[in-house]
């Protein structure tokens, strides 16, 4: 090969050794095709518990409550329960010096006798002419005082002890023992011990999502004692007026767990699944709106799911239900930890692969 003209010796060397280059890279094997690049979408798990549960504030409120205090008046001598122990029904809670009302008691007793006896020979006198009808009656008004007054004794002494009227919890005590108490003044607080309501509030929004509320309404209640544990409640009742912060207070009902004491008054919490809707127990998980496309009228509406395997999207057929502010029901077509693409749908295509987009530390 012969030299350009005008070309100096070491340029014209430097070409003809770039050239060598060229020629032999261009023997090699051919670099295979670019692949996409995996396109950055934000992913959810469907039925994942920050997407479907909300938490509110409850407490605890007997089921059924009852105050108990003794019929007559006197000082406390016994008072052998406590805060939160569990009592059966006919269980002594606490009794009152029953001296006086034994004495009262044995005075009434003689005096029966007394009016008894006048009675009968008065009777006796009676048939025999021997007294007026006027006196035979009084001396029956006497007989018949003295028994009232006997009977009333009997009852006096028997409400000095207090008994409880079915098994329960002792909510609270109102009386220190040895203190003078009066008649009708709370001495004690008793509890169902079977079962507990549970009081939480919720926003007018809420209530009109979700009524008509009945037996498939079944939030869930954690206890401090045992954040570990959830039970199911069942519906009792709501206010059909908002109270003071224009909040519903809902009711539910529970049985007490086992080992666990609960007083009127204790925090809960009360998880409600968001995705419940009014198809009897069933429940349905909710996906934003903007997850679900429409692939063309014949497939209806679909969403992408991810094939965790290859880190690709697949078009999967769904079935929408009802519509709300959380998002739309899905009643067919996903299961619990499928995981979905919930933004930019619309730049996929069936196959493609894709990554999550995740936010960086700080931003």
């Amino acid at each position: 090969m012969k030299r350009l003209k005008g070309m100096p010796v070491g340029a014209w060397m430097l070409l003809m050794g770039g050239m060598a280059v060229i020629g032999l890279a261009g023997c090699g094997e051919p670099e295979p095709a670019a692949q996409p690049r995996p396109v950055s979408v934000k992913l959810m798990t469907v039925g994942h518990t920050s997407d479907r549960v909300r938490r509110y504030p409850g407490r605890v409120v007997a089921t059924e409550r009852a105050e108990l205090a003794f019929r007559v008046s006197g000082q406390l001598v016994a008072l052998p329960v406590r805060d939160g122990q569990k009592v059966e029904q006919g269980e002594l809670l606490a009794e009152l010096d029953a001296r006086d009302f034994r004495n009262d008691l044995d005075q009434r007793l003689a005096d029966a006798k007394l009016a008894g006896n006048q009675y009968r020979r008065g009777q006796t006198l009676s048939k025999r002419g021997m007294i007026a009808d006027s006196e035979l009656d009084e001396l029956t008004a006497r007989h018949q005082q003295a028994q009232a007054a006997l009977s009333q004794a009997r009852d006096n002494l028997s409400y000095t002890r207090l008994t409880a009227p079915y098994d329960g919890v002792v909510a609270s005590t109102e009386q220190e023992n040895h203190q003078f108490v009066q008649a009708r003044e709370p001495v004690l607080y008793l509890q169902s011990a079977d079962t507990i309501d549970v009081h939480f509030s919720v926003s007018e929004g809420f209530i009109r999502r979700v009524l008509p509320l009945g037996p498939s309404f079944r939030p869930e209640v954690v206890f401090p004692g045992l954040p570990e544990q959830r039970f199911r409640a069942v519906y009792r009742e709501h206010e059909s007026r908002p109270g003071a912060t224009q909040a519903y207070t809902i009711v539910v009902t529970l049985p007490v767990p086992d080992d666990l004491v609960l007083l009127p008054g204790m925090s809960v919490t009360v998880r409600v699944d968001r995705a419940a809707e009014r198809q009897g127990d069933k429940t349905a998980p909710i996906v934003p709106v903007e997850a679900v496309f429409n692939g063309d009228e014949a497939t209806g509406a679909r969403v992408w799911r991810l094939d965790t395997e290859n880190d690709t999207v697949e078009a999967q057929p769904v079935t929408l239900g009802a519509v709300s502010g959380d998002g739309v029901a899905i009643l067919e077509g996903l299961s619990a930890g499928d995981r979905i693409v919930v933004a930019g749908v619309h730049r996929l295509e069936e196959g493609q692969g894709v990554r999550e987009l995740t936010r960086e530390r700080g931003l």
